[in-house]
């Protein structure tokens, strides 16, 4: 749960960061962790990419899923 708060918060700066060009897909590259700050890695892990309106905390405007595969050192690459 913390990791998907985590990637949320990092995603919206990108997303606020990005707006303005309207690409069509946004490249998003990130590490994965456990709990433990362990990295994942070489496994397929699940993503809960959500666009939230005004804050971190405001309404869920666009949501989807993933599921990515992490290389040797827990990084992972998708498109939203």
């Amino acid at each position: 749960m913390a990791r998907h708060l985590i990637l949320q918060s990092l995603f919206l700066c990108i997303v606020v960061a990005t707006f303005a060009q309207s690409p069509s897909l946004i490249n998003y590259q990130g590490v994965a962790r456990d709990n433990g700050g362990n990295l994942l890695a070489n496994q397929q892990i699940g993503l809960l990419i959500n666009l939230r309106q005004t804050s971190s905390v405001g309404p869920i405007i666009y949501s989807e899923t993933h599921s990515p595969s992490t290389n040797g050192f827990g990084l992972f690459n998708i498109q939203i």
